[in-house]
Order: C-alpha cells, then sequence, then structure tokens
C-alpha cells in the first residue's frame, strides 16, 4: 500500500492526494473482511476539511490520530487481506428493539431487557436502538465464538449502521458501530443485520417497556464510597443490574 504509507509520511497533505487514497481504499473493500471499520475517519477528515477550505482540493490538511492508526491498519493488514464470498446460515437469530425507557430483547425462548441508565434515555432513539442490539449480543453472546448471529431490528438506521460497519452520517452510530465490531471480532463472531416490522418485534419492544424490577436495591452512592473509602479492600457482589454497575 504505496499511497498509504506516502500519506502517513506527509505532514499536510492536499485534500486532493487524501481523497485519491479513501477511492483506493474504498475500491478494495469487496476484498478486505473489516475494511469499512478503518477509513471512515479519513472520509470525516477529508469532508471537515474540505468545508473549512471552501472546497479548494489543492489546499492542505491534517489527519486526526485516528485516521493515522486506520492508515496503518491497511499497511498492516492489506497483504493478507481476504473476504469471504459467502456465510454459514446464523447459528443464532436476536431480535432487539429500544424505547426511551429501556431495551428488550429476545433469541428463542430467552428474553432479557431493562430500563436505561440516567442520562441514556436522553439520546437519540436510533442510537438507542443500535445500543440495544449491543446490549442483546452481550447478553445472549457472550460465550460465543466463530459463529454468526443475526440481529432482527425494526430501525432501519440501526441496521444500515451495523451492515455497512459504521457510517459518516451520524458520529455518534459510527462510533457505536465500531465498538459493536469490535467486540464480535475479539470473539470472532461475525454479524448480520435484517429489517423486521414492529408488529413481529412484539416480545423485543414489550421487554423495553414493561419491567419487572420492583425488587431492585442500590446502595446511597456517597455513603458507598465512603465505606469502600475505608476498607479499600472489600469486594462485594450482589448480582448487581447493569445500572447499578454503572452507577
Amino acid at each position: 500500500m504505496n499511497s498509504c504509507n506516502r500519506l502517513l509520511q506527509t505532514c499536510e497533505p492536499s485534500i486532493k492526494f487524501v481523497s485519491e487514497v479513501i477511492g483506493i481504499l474504498v475500491s478494495n473493500l469487496p476484498g478486505v473482511e473489516y475494511g469499512q471499520l478503518q477509513y471512515r475517519s479519513l472520509e470525516t477528515d477529508k469532508t471537515h476539511a474540505l468545508k473549512s477550505k471552501q472546497g479548494n482540493y489543492n489546499a492542505t490538511m491534517k489527519s486526526s490520530p485516528q485516521s493515522t492508526q486506520d492508515l496503518r491498519w491497511w499497511v498492516a493488514n492489506m497483504a493478507k487481506a481476504y473476504k469471504p464470498i459467502s456465510r454459514p446460515n446464523p447459528a443464532k437469530v436476536i431480535q432487539s428493539d429500544a424505547s426511551k425507557l429501556g431495551w428488550g430483547a429476545v433469541c428463542g425462548t430467552q428474553k432479557s431487557g431493562g430500563r436505561w441508565a440516567p442520562g441514556e434515555s436522553e439520546a437519540h432513539i436510533n442510537y438507542l436502538e443500535l445500543f440495544a442490539a449491543f446490549l442483546a449480543l452481550k447478553t445472549f453472546c457472550n460465550r460465543d465464538n466463530n459463529t454468526h448471529i443475526q440481529l432482527q431490528l425494526d430501525n432501519t438506521t440501526a441496521v444500515a449502521y451495523l451492515n455497512n460497519m459504521g457510517g459518516t452520517r451520524s458520529l455518534e452510530l459510527n462510533s457505536l458501530s465500531i465498538q459493536i465490531w469490535d467486540w464480535c471480532i475479539k470473539r470472532p463472531l461475525w454479524i448480520s443485520a435484517v429489517h423486521i416490522a414492529g408488529k413481529l418485534n412484539w416480545d423485543a419492544d414489550n421487554k423495553s417497556r414493561v419491567f419487572n424490577d420492583k425488587h431492585e436495591y442500590m446502595l446511597d452512592r456517597e455513603v458507598f464510597l465512603s465505606i469502600l473509602h475505608q476498607y479499600p479492600d472489600l469486594n462485594l457482589d450482589l448480582f448487581a443490574s447493569r445500572i447499578n454497575i454503572n452507577n
């Protein structure tokens, strides 16, 4: 990848040269399994630079640390890159959904869900739908590896960001998509997302709105921190929920 090396060695390349490199990377995506995760930072940097330079492609720009990291990934992986022509049928099918109250998910006869932590419900519903899919994966696939998981969602934006391994229209959704794929790659798991009608996602939707947490308790945070200060080696496990852990 001579072009990537040249770009890495140039402190302030022209926007035109960066655009050319992006074009080369995109042309290689059909043969590079996780290539879609490794170029959007450069695309975002280019777009911002082009706006600030009033569309002048001959102007120079600077790359962000994330773009530099992505370019190094291409240099390190291009020689051994591959992409399977087809995937095996999904070993698991998960349906997930989100409301402004919480998230829900169903995998076969198993169901899960919960309320959002303070502040989470303020996010855009597209983000919550994608986050719900991530929580569903963590719930039902934490011990899986080397398999294909299908996610069924009734939100087309979340489906697109999962299948495209991110996107450039929303930095928040792109960042979350990268987190999801990074989590899957470590196992490794392959995920695919399909859109289903909301009326077919009733169980997951119900779990995102109806909660059985009347017996959920939490110590006052300041009191608990005071106890930990006095007994720093204290180790407790009372089956804390995700919200309790975050708080």
